[in-house]
Order: C-alpha cells, then sequence, then structure tokens
C-alpha cells in the first residue's frame, strides 16, 4: 500500500501542536496551583495578582466601564463593572486570600480535564504515525474524548455560574443590581462529543475488521 505523504506530515504537524499545547496547558496548570498554594503571602505582598473578574447579570445594562464607589467589604476593593462584547464582568482586587482561593479553585477541575484531552488526543496521533491507527485503545480513547467534551458541555456553565455566585453572595454592591449570569450552554461542545461517540463506534467496528483480517492473514 502506497504512503500518505501528505497525511502523515498532517499527523506529524498535528502531533507537534498538540505537544506544545500539553506543555502550555501543564505550566499554566502549575502556575495556578502555585497561585492558590502561595496565595496567603502573594496577597498580603501585594503583588498584583490579586485581580478577580465573574461574570454577572445586570437588570439596567449600563455602557462602557464605571467604578462602583458604594462597595464597603475589606474583601475587595477597585471594584469596577465592565462591560466586554455584551457580557458584564464585575471586577476587583481582593486581600482576602480564603476568597481568592474559592473562586480560581473552580479553574483547577476544568484545567483537569483540558490536559486530560490533550494526553488522549497527544497518545492516538503517535499510534496514527506509528500506523497503528484501527485499535481498541484508540476506539476507546476517541469514547472517552467525547465523554469528556460532553462533560465539560453541561458542567462548564454551572461551574461559571457557582463561581459567580460565590463572588456576590459575599461582596454586596448596594448602586445596582446584579446577579450571577444565566449559564450559557455550550451546544457545540455536546454535539463535538456525540459526533466523537459516533466515531468511536465506527473506529470500534473497524479495529474488529483489522484484527479479523490480521489472523487472516
Amino acid at each position: 500500500m502506497p504512503i500518505d505523504v501528505a497525511g502523515r506530515r498532517t499527523a506529524r504537524l498535528a502531533k507537534v501542536s498538540m505537544d506544545l499545547l500539553w506543555w502550555v496547558a501543564l505550566l499554566l496548570c502549575a502556575i495556578l496551583a502555585i497561585l492558590l498554594v502561595l496565595s496567603p503571602l502573594i496577597l498580603k505582598n501585594g503583588s498584583g495578582l490579586n485581580e478577580v473578574a465573574v461574570k454577572v447579570s445586570i437588570a439596567d445594562p449600563v455602557p462602557g466601564i464605571r467604578t462602583l464607589l458604594d462597595v464597603d467589604t475589606p474583601r475587595a476593593s477597585e471594584v469596577v463593572l465592565a462591560e466586554r462584547n455584551t457580557t458584564h464582568h464585575l471586577e476587583f482586587r481582593t486581600t482576602h486570600w480564603g476568597l481568592f482561593v474559592m473562586v480560581n479553585s473552580v479553574f483547577l477541575p476544568l484545567m483537569t480535564a483540558l490536559l486530560l484531552g490533550i494526553h488522549l488526543v497527544r497518545s492516538f496521533l503517535a499510534d496514527v504515525l506509528a500506523a497503528d491507527v484501527f485499535t481498541r485503545t484508540n476506539a476507546r480513547r476517541l469514547s472517552r474524548l467525547g465523554w469528556l467534551a460532553i462533560a465539560l458541555g453541561i458542567a462548564g456553565p454551572p461551574l461559571e455560574y457557582f463561581r459567580s455566585w460565590m463572588v456576590l453572595t459575599r461582596i454586596q454592591v448596594d448602586s445596582v443590581a446584579l446577579a450571577p449570569a444565566r449559564p450559557e450552554w455550550e451546544e457545540g461542545s455536546v454535539l463535538f462529543g456525540m459526533l466523537l461517540l459516533v466515531l468511536a463506534s465506527a473506529w470500534r467496528y473497524g479495529a474488529e475488521l483489522q484484527q479479523e483480517r490480521d489472523l487472516t492473514v
């Protein structure tokens, strides 16, 4: 069978890209974990890393950015309501390490899921480059990747809502009525996951045919 040179080049390029993305994501996850662990020291020294932003909804939208001056709490300072692409964000600085950790620790399971997804894709591409394509292992990888995409599409918006809720229950803003932003469901992620599950089923069938062919030969 002739070698698909263009296909191998594409797979090799994809593998290199995923390897780079893996190390970048791993570095970001490590930085986040270190930041959370050292947050009491970092916030105390005022390093400038104490900014927090969460999505909120507002009854009377205000264009642009305005500072909320009537926030009286030791947990937040420099509180600003910002509008970005029709989405409102409550931004503030905090020296309260408990609040800082609670709000940002939500990103840890999302980063872990991202690392798992990248690992599955890297392993899949490594087998493709080794010409070991139609296997049950790759079918399982596609299936896990599909369920992971579905889980992120379903769990991601509630986690963002919970993050906003944690902030608004601890920081009282009297000048404007704020509420956690409604979850924006990721239909694309769920649909992509379902397509991957269908592909995994077809891949599993292809692996069975490949096994029968190898036994016949």
